[in-house]
């Protein structure tokens, strides 16, 4: 009976990795410039940009990104920033680990991706927010000496539907000389 139960339990976890991707499939993908056409990357097509006054309403102005794109209920956004803050692409495994100190208590999961052939590092963390939790996605980059950000958030009721959607974008990336 326990052999059963173990392949139920496999199958199951089998089809829920398997399942992000498939809905991912099924969401109609443009490739979108952002930042002064310096970055392009995969997006849903029905994302469209977010106004200057609903940013100010979501993004308080200390850690207000640059862009953001977001769907028509403004739950699921990318948001770009290219900063000034100077880092090298060897320095970024430094970066990592001060902003796994500083996100300590949201327990951030790190890894270290490539995107367009540069070095980057992808942290995956939920925050809680006023009435939900949001689920982010932030891709760590340098170009030309700065540090570009590149982050997807999506509420946690909306997570199943977005959450994979927002990896593939982001690891789509492509920096434009």
């Amino acid at each position: 009976m326990m052999k059963g139960n173990t392949l139920a339990i496999v199958f199951s976890a089998v089809v829920m990795l398997f399942s992000g991707s498939v809905l991912a499939e099924k969401v109609k993908m443009e490739n979108v410039d952002v930042l002064d056409k310096r970055v392009t990357l995969s997006m849903p097509a029905e994302f469209t940009e977010m106004s200057e006054d609903v940013m100010k309403v979501k993004y308080p102005l200390n850690s207000r990104p640059t862009q953001v794109y977001t769907n028509k209920e403004t739950t699921v956004n990318f948001a770009f920033n290219f900063t000034v803050n100077k880092i090298a692409e060897s320095q970024l495994d430094a970066f990592a680990q001060q902003m796994k100190t500083m996100l300590a208590n949201v327990n951030p999961k790190i890894s270290k991706v490539k995107v367009d052939g540069r070095k980057a590092i992808l942290f995956d963390f939920v925050t809680p927010a006023a009435d939900t939790e949001i689920h982010n996605l932030m891709l760590a980059t340098s170009v030309d000496g700065r540090l570009l950000l590149t982050t997807f958030n999506t509420t946690k009721e909306q997570a199943s539907e977005w959450l994979e959607v927002g990896r593939e974008s982001l690891l789509s990336v492509k920096i434009n000389k």
